[in-house]
C-alpha cells in the first residue's frame, strides 16, 4: 500500500477494475506522449533558445569557451543549462538531432516521475490520470520537445521530487535530492527558491538528520559549482541586487548603452492576452492547484502531518513560482509573451495535488452556487481568450462582409440602407474598420459561448452524476478539470500552441543545410553569424572561428556604448560588427536581416568589404519560404 492508497469511484457492490487496467492505461499514455513527441521534434522549427543552448553548450563543453569567460558567449543563464546539452553532443556529436533525442529524453523522465508521485499520493488511477494529463497537452509536449531550459529543469525539479516528498525516503534518495536541488539552481536562476524550500520540507517531514544530510549536499553542490565559475558567475546575481546597496557587483553588471533592437511594447490587451494563453496552455495543473486550495482539507481521518506538510509545500511553491514568473513576464517589457512558456518549468507541480489532497477535501467550502459561478466564469473568459484561433470559417472575412452587406429599412425617410452604413452614420468609424472591430466581436461572442458550453456541459454532468457522497461543489470542480484535460488537444486550450508547428521534417533540413555549409566554407575560416536567428547551423561547422557575441542576434545588439565593453560582456554594436565584416572571410545571412529594419546597413558593410554571394543552403525550416542561409565570401 503506498502512502495514498488507491482511490476507487465504483459503487458499492460492483466489480472493482482488474489491477492491471490502471499500469496498462499508464503505459498507453507514456506510448502516446513518445510518438507525440518524436512527432514535435521533428516538426517544429528551431528557435533562437534552443539553438544558443545547442551551441554554446557545445562550445562550453568542448573547451572552446567556458561559461561568464570576457570576450567569449553571453551566458545569460546558469552554466548547467548550457553544459547539460554541450557534454551529450561531445559524447554523441554536435546536432539538432543530439538535442532533439535529449529533449525526448528528459520528457520521459519527467514524465516517469510525474507517474511515480501522483501514483505514491493517490493510487495507481491517479497515476495514469496524470500521465495522460500531460500526453495530451500539446503545449507541454511541443515545449519538451525542443533542447530549451524548460523540458530540462522541469526534469530535475521532479527529479528532486521523487526523491524526497512523501513519508519512508531513504537516506540516499535524500542525499540525491539535494544533488538534484542544488543543480537545479545552477541550471534555471528563476528555480533558486527550489533549494532553500525544499530544504526546510525535508527538516519538518523527515527530520534533522535527513535535513541536515539534504541541506549539506543541495548547499555545498550549489557552492562548489559557485567556486568554479567564480567570479564570472557574479553577472549572474548582480541585476538581483539594487546597485546603491551592493557597489562591489559594479564589475558585473552590464555596461551602459543607448538601447537596442530589441525593445518592444506591448499594451494591456497583449500582457491580458499572454496572461489567459498561459491559462488554456496549463489549464489542467492551474485547475488542480485551485481546487486543492478551494477545497483545503481540515483535520480529518488520513489527513496525516506528512500530506498536510506536503501539500502545504508544493501548492506554496506553486504560487510563489507562478508570482515570480508572471512578474518576470507580464509586468516587464523584456518578454511578455514569456509567460505560457515560463510557466512549464513548473505547472505540471500542480498535478500533484488533485491527488494529494482529494479525498480530504473538505465539504464546507465553496458553496456550489459559487463553484458553478467561477466554472461559468472561467470557461467564458478563457473560451473568449481564443478568439483568434475559434471560427476562422463561420465568421471569417467574406461572411462579417456579407451580414454587413445586408441591406436594412432606414430609420429616417423610405428606401434601404446597408447595415454597415448605419453602423457607420451611429459610431462615426471608416468601413474597414466596422469590419475588422465586427470580425472580432463575431469570434469572441462564439468563442465564449463554446467555452460557456463546455462548462454547462460539465455542471450537467456533476448535477447527475454521483461521486460517493460528494457535495456538488467537489463534484463541478472535478468535472471541470476532466473537460480540460479532455478539451487539452483542441485549439481552445494546449492545441492553441501553435508558433513552430511545421510539416516537414525540420532535422532533416537543418542536417542537409549544414553538409552544403560545411562543403562551402573551410575549417579555420572567420564567419560572420549574421541571421539573427537559431545558430544550429554553426553545430555542422565545429571548426570555424565566429564572433561569439552575435549568437543571441538582437538580443545583445545595443545601440552605442563603449564596443571593448560590450564585447566583454558578449554584447555587440554597429560599430563592432562592420570591424567583425572587414576581418571576416565568410558572412552567413539571410533575406530577412538583409532587408530588416536597424539591419539594412550589413549589405552595405558586405560591398564595401569586397564580399561576393557565392551559395546558399536548401530551407533550414521547409515551412518557412525565406529561410535559406545565404553565403557570401570575400573576392
Amino acid at each position: 500500500m503506498n502512502e495514498g492508497g488507491d482511490i476507487h469511484f465504483a459503487p458499492v457492490g460492483q466489480r472493482r477494475p482488474p489491477n492491471w487496467l490502471a499500469p496498462a492505461a499508464a503505459a498507453a499514455g507514456f506510448a502516446l506522449y513518445l510518438a507525440l513527441s518524436w512527432h514535435h521534434a521533428r516538426t517544429q522549427a528551431s528557435v533562437l533558445d534552443e539553438g544558443l543552448y545547442l551551441y554554446k553548450g557545445w562550445l562550453f563543453a568542448a573547451g572552446r569557451y567556458t561559461p561568464f569567460q570576457d570576450f567569449g558567449p553571453w551566458t545569460n543563464h546558469m552554466p548547467l543549462s548550457f553544459l547539460v546539452p554541450g557534454w551529450i553532443q561531445v559524447l554523441f556529436g554536435p546536432g539538432l538531432r543530439t538535442g532533439r533525442i535529449l529533449a525526448l529524453a528528459t520528457g520521459l523522465l519527467s514524465l516517469t516521475g510525474i507517474w511515480a508521485l501522483a501514483r505514491r499520493f493517490g493510487g495507481s488511477w491517479w497515476g495514469a490520470a496524470a500521465v495522460w494529463a500531460v500526453a495530451l497537452n500539446p503545449a507541454v509536449t511541443k515545449i519538451f520537445s525542443i533542447q530549451a531550459s524548460q523540458g530540462l529543469a522541469a526534469c530535475i525539479l521532479i527529479g528532486a521530487f521523487v526523491l524526497t516528498l512523501g513519508e519512508g525516503r531513504r537516506n540516499w534518495e535524500l542525499a540525491a535530492g539535494g544533488v538534484l536541488a542544488g543543480a537545479l539552481a545552477l541550471t534555471r536562476i528563476n528555480l533558486s527558491p527550489v533549494l532553500p524550500l525544499l530544504a526546510i520540507y525535508v527538516f519538518l517531514v523527515h527530520g534533522r538528520r535527513a535535513g541536515i544530510l539534504f541541506t549539506a549536499v543541495g548547499l555545498g553542490l550549489f557552492i562548489a559549482l559557485h567556486a568554479v565559475f567564480w567570479p564570472g558567475i557574479l553577472r549572474m546575481w548582480a541585476p538581483w541586487f539594487p546597485e546603491a546597496l551592493t557597489p562591489f557587483l559594479d564589475p558585473f553588471r552590464r555596461p551602459p548603452n543607448d538601447g537596442g533592437l530589441w525593445a518592444p511594447e506591448v499594451d494591456l490587451r497583449g500582457r491580458t492576452t499572454s496572461f489567459l494563453q498561459g491559462l488554456r496552455f496549463h489549464l489542467v495543473p492551474i485547475s488542480a492547484a485551485v481546487a486543492a486550495l478551494a477545497f483545503w482539507p481540515g483535520d480529518g481521518a488520513g489527513w496525516t502531518r506528512s500530506r498536510r506538510l506536503t501539500a502545504v509545500f508544493l501548492l506554496g511553491l506553486f504560487g510563489l513560482l507562478f508570482g515570480m514568473h508572471a512578474w518576470a513576464s507580464l509586468a516587464q517589457d523584456y518578454c511578455v509573451f514569456c509567460f505560457p512558456i515560463y510557466l512549464s518549468f513548473f505547472s505540471l507541480i500542480g498535478l500533484f495535488l488533485v491527488p494529494l489532497t482529494f479525498r480530504h477535501w473538505t465539504h464546507a467550502r465553496p458553496g456550489g452556487r459559487l463553484m458553478a459561478a467561477a466554472v461559468l466564469l472561467a470557461g467564458a473568459v478563457l473560451g473568449a481568450s481564443a478568439a483568434s484561433v475559434v471560427g476562422t470559417d463561420l465568421l471569417g472575412q467574406p461572411s462579417i462582409v456579407r451580414l454587413l452587406r445586408t441591406e436594412i429599412p432606414r430609420t429616417s425617410g423610405p428606401g434601404t440602407i446597408p447595415l454597415w452604413g448605419l453602423v457607420e452614420n451611429i459610431s462615426g468609424r471608416d468601413y474597414e474598420t466596422i469590419v475588422r472591430t465586427t470580425l472580432f466581436a463575431g469570434r469572441v461572442a462564439l468563442a465564449g459561448l463554446i467555452g460557456l458550453g463546455a462548462s454547462l456541459a460539465a455542471l450537467a454532468l456533476a448535477r447527475r452524476l454521483p461521486l460517493g457522497d460528494r457535495p456538488f461543489a467537489h463534484r463541478a470542480a472535478a468535472w471541470f478539470i476532466v473537460f480540460g484535460l479532455l478539451l487539452s488537444p483542441s485549439r481552445f486550450l494546449a492545441g492553441g500552441y501553435t508558433s513552430y508547428n511545421c510539416t516537414g521534417d525540420v532535422i532533416a533540413a537543418y542536417e542537409s543545410a549544414g553538409r552544403q555549409l560545411a562543403a562551402a566554407i573551410p575549417p579555420d575560416a572567420q564567419v560572420f553569424w549574421g541571421t539573427g536567428g537559431s545558430p544550429v547551423p554553426l553545430l555542422y561547422l565545429p571548426y570555424v572561428r565566429i564572433y561569439p557575441a552575435q549568437l543571441n542576434g538582437a538580443f545583445s545588439f545595443k545601440f552605442g556604448g563603449d564596443p571593448e565593453a560590450l564585447n566583454r560582456f558578449g554584447h555587440w554594436n554597429r560599430d563592432l560588427a562592420e570591424a567583425w565584416i572587414r576581418q571576416s572571410d565568410v558572412v552567413l545571412t539571410n533575406i530577412g536581416t538583409l532587408s530588416g529594419a536597424g539591419t539594412g546597413w550589413l549589405s552595405g558593410a558586405m560591398e564595401t568589404g569586397g564580399f561576393e554571394r557565392t551559395g546558399q543552403t536548401g530551407l533550414i525550416h521547409p515551412c518557412d519560404p525565406g529561410s535559406e542561409i545565404l553565403i557570401f565570401t570575400r573576392k
